[in-house]
């Protein structure tokens, strides 16, 4: 089975023997219908992030709504599902901002680990926390016993993906602005320090998640706009001036929201939504400041890339997700999208485990 969020508000189970797909969670119930143009995408929710617990605990990520647990999934429809929102964005009273957007969890025992992206930028504006860009990203520490949150570290460039490594002693944090991933100790020696574990990387890092081989340690990333030195991105040149990056952002927003307000003023739909895409980064300019390239990217434990595959004709866009899974010794790797409406699936051929594996140990 697989389980996916979309993009309104729903959590589904798919069956691929059946080809079937069933909704078997709203996180926010009696919602209007949403969609990716909608200017009120918040009503619905967005599940993003979701993992089970050892005792079959769903616990799931929506970048409005927070942090939630959901019981008897494994027992629907036979049993009813019971939803707890044990963390709401706007309960959040730590550092010194407030939380805008969640990402990603990471389970490890009675603790969730949780990306928050921004202190201004919600999921619909995103874009602008990538722009400007936005520096201000942290990772919470949620105590589910006693329900207390605590930041664990702070001022990173739009926090995502979140990982563990194998020996339990650090988590792994794709800073996508930065276009690196981040090892932070969580136990040992080293508690409290981070590190670059993978840097360089070819496009803003979505999500990191372990790979299925027990035996080699490796994790799959995805990146929504990945390039390369034949097709690099326009907002790549704009790198080394910030300031003009601000401006642009600023500019954009300013002009989105007075198309908005003369749309809700007079009631014209078309007007609103034409607005709405300027506020969320949904026009000609911000498309050329980035590629439509997208990538999923192999890393050993060291952080170095071991393979790669490419979807540069447009069939897969804005890769948020990469999920290995093993099936009578073939690799198989599923792929999510904040925009694409199915979950793709790349088989992963023998000849190229065998180039991984030489290159891994040599």
């Amino acid at each position: 089975m697989i389980y996916s969020g979309t993009i309104d508000g729903r959590i589904v189970r798919i069956d691929e023997k059946r080809n079937t797909t069933e909704t078997i969670a709203r996180l926010i119930e009696d919602c209007e219908n949403n969609s990716v143009r909608s200017p009120r995408l918040f009503e619905c929710g967005r599940p993003l992030g979701l993992k089970f617990d050892e005792k079959g605990t769903l616990y799931v990520i929506d970048a409005f709504y927070g942090l939630w647990s959901l019981e008897n999934v494994y027992l629907y429809p036979n049993s009813e599902i019971i939803k707890n929102n044990l963390l709401s964005l706007r309960d959040v009273n730590v550092g010194c901002r407030r939380s805008m957007q969640f990402d990603d969890l990471l389970i490890d025992g009675n603790i969730i680990y949780i990306s928050d992206v921004s202190g201004k930028w919600d999921l619909a504006s995103n874009v602008y926390a990538t722009i400007e860009p936005e520096t201000n990203g942290r990772i919470l520490k949620f105590d589910l016993k006693t329900r207390k949150v605590e930041e664990l570290i702070n001022n990173l460039w739009n926090p995502k993906g979140l990982e563990i490594t194998d020996d339990k002693e650090a988590i792994l944090i794709c800073e996508s602005t930065k276009r690196r991933v981040l090892k932070y100790y969580i136990r040992g020696g080293k508690t409290g320090k981070s590190e670059v574990f993978s840097d360089s990387l070819p496009g803003e890092p979505e999500n990191i998640r372990r790979g299925a081989t027990t035996s080699t340690e490796t994790f799959w990333i995805t990146f929504s706009s990945a390039r390369t030195t034949r097709e690099p991105s326009y907002g790549d040149y704009l790198t080394d001036y910030p300031s003009i990056r601000l401006v642009i952002a600023r500019f954009f927003y300013a002009i989105g929201s007075l198309i908005q307000f003369v749309g809700n003023a007079f009631a014209y739909a078309p007007l609103t939504e034409l607005g709405n895409d300027f506020i969320t980064g949904k026009n000609p300019v911000f498309d050329l400041l980035i590629t439509r390239n997208s990538m999923v990217a192999e890393l050993d434990y060291q952080g170095l890339i071991v393979s790669t595959y490419h979807s540069s004709k447009n069939e897969l866009q804005h890769l948020t997700e990469a999920r290995e899974v093993l099936r009578d010794g073939q690799r198989f790797l599923y792929l999510g999208s904040n925009t694409n409406n199915f979950i793709a699936k790349l088989t992963i051929e023998p000849r190229e485990i065998e180039m991984i594996d030489k290159l891994r140990f040599t």
